[in-house]
């Protein structure tokens, strides 16, 4: 499991970058990520896209590719195209799991705030952002660490698990931040694309615990 949510979704080389006009703000960039990349929003990326492209930024094309990505992945999984340990009875259930829990996440950022209000133009912002995830703790049996370790040592047992778990599980608000900065231009970028998919993917898949990303708080 760990090679195609590391590989399609981690590993994505995107920016987004406002516009010269100034009309594309952090949150907005943000926002128009999220939505491209996980609920395959495709005016999204047609919008980003146009923005970066007015940067004359060179990875404007990806910002289109990312609104195709989660469905490529869904239907690649579905045919066995993708190595992994899933058990082939649940490879197309887990990409229906992944399609719903990445569409309903509504990661949307809450704030821009500079980090240092001293510092000229341009600079680095933290902006604050917050998704939807799957609640494991409504579920039962609820999930020890006895649960996880079983899912980490037995893939059939670990996926018959999740595509029967997380579908009738409510949703929790978790939050986060990241840090934008600035080009030479005034046009700030999204550098951590893990920070934003790697809740999402543990959400899902719990027995799946990346190192140095555990950061994201559930809002009270």
């Amino acid at each position: 499991m760990r090679r195609f949510c590391l590989l399609l979704l981690l590993c994505l080389p995107i920016a987004t970058h406002a516009s010269p006009s100034g009309k594309l703000t952090p949150e907005q960039a943000f926002d128009l990520f999220a939505r491209a990349l996980l609920e395959s929003d495709a005016q999204a990326g047609e919008t980003l896209s146009h923005a970066m492209r007015a940067a004359r930024h060179s990875d404007a094309p990806i910002a289109i590719k990312a609104a195709r990505l989660v469905p490529e992945m869904v239907d690649a999984l579905a045919k066995g195209e993708i190595e992994d340990d899933v058990p082939a009875e649940f490879a197309e259930q887990l990409g229906e799991v992944l399609r719903s829990t990445y569409l309903r996440s509504h990661c949307r950022a809450t704030s821009a705030v500079p980090i240092d209000h001293s510092k000229p133009a341009p600079q680095e912002m933290e902006l604050s952002f917050s998704c939807q995830i799957p609640d494991w703790g409504a579920a039962t049996p609820a999930l020890t660490d006895e649960v996880i370790s079983r899912m980490k040592a037995d893939a059939w047992f670990a996926y018959r698990l999740i595509t029967t778990t997380v579908p009738i599980l409510p949703r929790r608000t978790i939050t986060d931040t990241v840090v934008l900065t600035a080009d030479t231009d005034g046009n700030y970028f999204f550098a951590d694309v893990q920070a934003l998919l790697t809740p999402l993917i543990q959400s899902t898949m719990p027995m799946l615990m990346l190192a140095g990303h555990d950061r994201a708080q559930v809002q009270p």
